[in-house]
Formats: C-alpha cells, structure tokens, sequence
C-alpha cells in the first residue's frame, strides 16, 4: 500500500448534521463505503439516523468477517448474510423491527493473492482510474422523471429556489395520491402522470410503465420499498436491508492483486469522476465542477434531489488507495 485517500462529506453544508455514508478501513484486509438510506416508516428509534445505522451495522458485520482468526472466507453470500443479520438483530435489540433502513455497499477486501469486490446498489468502484462500475436502477429513472415533471408544475404556481425544492421533495416522497397530499389538483396529477409516462418511454421496461401511475401516487416511501430485493420485475433492486439480498445491482467480482494499482470506492453523492487524477483533491474538483454546472440536478445530473443553500443533494464519500 503506497497511500489511503479518504473524504466523506454530509450533505449538511454546515457540516453540523452527520451522514448517512460510511466509511471503514482496515488496511490490508477490508476497505468499504455504503450509504444509509431514510427509513420510510418514519418508526426508527435509535441513537442516530435510520441510514447511518444500517450502514454502520453492515460495516461492524464485515470487520467482524475479516477480522476472523482463520481469516474471512471467500463467499459473498456469506458476506451479505452477515451484513443483513447484523441490520436484523440491531433493529430488534432496538424494539423497532418494523423500521425499514438499508444500505448500499462497495468493498474490496485483499484475500491471499486476489482482490475481492462486491458491489450492492448505487454506490460505485473505479480500478485503476479508468474501470469504473457503477450500477443505477430503473426506480430513481422513474422518480427522477416524478420529480422533474412535478417540479415544473409546482414552479408554474409561483414557487422558487429552496421552497421549490423543498416542495417538490416532499411531494415526491409522499406521493401525490389526495389521500397523500393537499397540494395539486387532480388534474395536475394526471399531467405529471402523462409527462412522466413519455419521458419513461425507452427508458423503461414495460412492466414498469404498466405500474407507472400508481408509483407516481404512492411515492417512493408507499412504491419504491416493495421492489427491493425482489425478483421478476425490471424495477426490483438489491439492497442490505436485513432480509436478503438478490437484484440485478449486486455484483461480485475478484482480479489478481498484481493488476491493480488503484482503487476508488464512492457513493453517488459524486455526480462523475474525476479525468485527471484519483486524489480526494481530484473528486473535489471535479464535485465543484459537477455541482456548478447543474446545482438543482434538472439537467445533466438530474436526480430525485437537488441541492438548497442548507443541504448539498446527497451525503458524498470517497475512499481512494494507491498501491
């Protein structure tokens, strides 16, 4: 190991709110991040964020594997089991089993003369500057059209800046379902519903169009939940929840530990990576570009969040090693 590079930021500007990313290492034997997501019951009680505790809770459990005596052993399953067991009981000792929290996770954990990787949700892996992983899924393609469509309707009522945002956010994560909110008229709703669905043509597999008005209704705290770690549809995804994880967007490789000479881990906080360089100097430069060019994440980086003067989008980490 020549150098370990670690930045991670809360979306808090002020820094005065923790995040929801985690980073662990343990040199020579286990570098991570994963990224918390909110837990939609609103019923998390604990002594820190609903993300931070799952994402804290896979961390521990993947230092308890490599810090085995006999070493870890080489099975991802085994991995994952542990991450969602650990999630599981926590939310129990707790006395909120009901609460649903996940994470994302990208590790790389050196195992003999082989790096192992494994990557689970949106948080990202780039080896040796140039080969970069980084899985999306079609539920925040979907989303991120509810929130473009449903900002534009909010902004020709008057709304701006911040208010619009937060607005928009709200309504997103909610659902614009009456029974969910007060806000837009019926037939608001059904033009967000029709501008939704022609922006998601080709974008979408038809199993997801057909269920594209009741996502829209639902929101992604009522829609999104149900697809994680399921399987037959084309908006399942996988996630470390506490159950178990399966999807598309899990992915587990190795490469001989003699053809790599960098590693970068990071969580989508980062819109694109660095050209020139794999520093955490290199990520912030370019972040800066990245968040001045399309700072409310309508266009080039449209997302389901955008950035206020209070809060960056999203929490951003990133773990770079040079070897």
């Amino acid at each position: 190991m020549k150098r370990i590079d670690c930045l991670s930021v809360p979306k808090s500007r002020d820094l005065k709110d923790p995040g929801d990313d985690v980073v662990s290492v343990l040199p020579d034997k286990f570098y991570g991040v994963f990224d918390g997501a909110t837990d939609t019951t609103g019923t998390f009680r604990g002594p820190c964020s609903p993300g931070r505790f799952a994402a804290t809770s896979a961390a521990q459990a993947m230092l308890r594997q490599v810090l085995q005596p006999q070493g870890p052993v080489t099975e991802p399953q085994v991995w994952l089991a542990d991450m969602n067991t650990a999630i599981h009981d926590g939310l129990h000792n707790l006395g909120v089993p009901q609460a649903r929290v996940s994470t994302t996770a990208a590790m790389a954990i050196p195992i003999g003369s082989n790096m192992h990787f494994l990557m689970v949700g949106d948080s990202g892996l780039r080896i040796n500057g140039h080969d970069i992983t980084h899985m999306t899924k079609d539920v925040d393609r979907l989303f991120t059209q509810v929130r473009l469509a449903t900002r534009q309707v909010l902004r020709a009522q008057g709304l701006q800046g911040d208010a619009l945002e937060t607005a928009t956010r709200e309504l997103v994560f909610k659902g614009l379902h009456p029974s969910r909110q007060s806000v837009l008229l019926r037939a608001q709703v059904e033009q967000i519903v029709d501008q939704v669905s022609m922006a998601c043509q080709g974008q979408l597999m038809p199993d997801a169009m057909d269920c594209l008005a009741d996502m829209v209704s639902r929101g992604i705290s009522g829609g999104q939940y149900q697809f994680a770690n399921q399987s037959g549809h084309s908006l399942a995804y996988a996630s470390v929840d506490g159950s178990q994880t399966r999807g598309k967007d899990l992915l587990y490789f190795s490469r001989p530990v003699a053809d790599v000479q960098s590693i970068e881990l990071f969580t989508d906080g980062y819109m694109s990576c660095p050209q020139g360089g794999v520093s955490v100097m290199d990520w912030e430069a370019n972040f800066a570009k990245d968040e001045a060019q399309d700072p409310e994440k309508i266009g080039c980086y449209a997302g389901v969040k955008g950035s206020t003067q209070a809060y960056f989008s999203d929490d951003r980490t990133v773990l770079s090693l040079s070897f």
